[in-house]
């Protein structure tokens, strides 16, 4: 039998792992270095993270597409991701606002795996 991987919850996972990083960058951007986590300020650090959500996020939009045929959660994903790229390349982790929209897109992006999963499941029945 052949193991299946549930992208939504890998993908919430990662949203989530993003909306903490993008927290804890945002207010506490001039500590990082001091503690050992100055890597957390870097570009490639911050467009791994993006790369994985939109990679991830992709597969699974279309894999619920598939299934349950709902463009909403689709929608959910696309709005989360236009803020956290304005968040980071707009405004830059160290304002307030790039602060706020990337957590906010993190966090979008988490309810869209929750949402597509529910729908995915609920298709099932």
């Amino acid at each position: 039998m052949r193991a299946r991987v549930d992208l939504d919850k890998v993908g919430a996972t990662a949203s989530t792992v993003c909306a903490v990083h993008c927290f804890i960058t945002g207010v506490a951007f001039g500590l990082l270095p001091f503690i050992g986590l100055g890597f957390f300020r870097s570009v490639w650090f911050d467009v791994t993270f993006i790369g994985i959500a939109v990679t991830v996020g992709f597969v699974a939009v279309r894999q619920g597409l598939r299934q349950h045929g709902r463009i909403t959660p689709g929608f959910v994903f696309a709005v989360g991701l236009l803020s956290i790229v304005v968040g980071h390349f707009v405004f830059g982790h160290e304002t307030l606002a790039g602060t706020v929209l990337s957590v906010v897109g993190g966090l979008a992006l988490v309810s869209f795996h929750f949402l597509n999963r529910r729908m995915i499941c609920a298709s099932r029945n």
